[in-house]
């Protein structure tokens, strides 16, 4: 019994790691508001998320990357291109929490 046990709470605390997501596909939208804060629709999400901010450090994303990220963003929305945005530490792609609960990508890449 008591191995049981011991197997059913590994088998749980073991369920709730999350691990690193690379997110693909387009992006129906990107939008930065009045804090400058920039947001992607992916279609992968089907709802908002923050990537960064273009005036202030963010969740480690500093400003000059953040712009580099938002151009990328834009560029992808305009040419209809993929993108991938990896995250390290989160349990799916389409569970990533919304707006600004969402944590900052490690990077954002633009992908045929």
């Amino acid at each position: 019994m008591k191995v049981l046990c011991c197997f059913l709470l590994l088998l749980v605390s073991t369920s709730s790691f999350s691990a690193a997501q690379w997110c693909k596909g387009k992006l129906e939208r990107v939008y930065v508001d009045k804090p400058g804060n920039v947001y992607i629709f992916g279609n992968w999400r089907n709802d908002y998320t923050q990537i960064c901010n273009v005036n202030s450090a963010w969740k480690g994303v500093s400003v000059e990357l953040c712009k580099t990220w938002f151009s990328l963003a834009v560029t992808a929305k305009v040419s209809n291109g993929n993108v991938i945005v990896q995250y390290s530490d989160v349990p799916a792609c389409n569970t990533i929490p919304n707006y600004s609960n969402a944590p900052s990508p490690n990077y954002v890449m633009l992908n045929k």
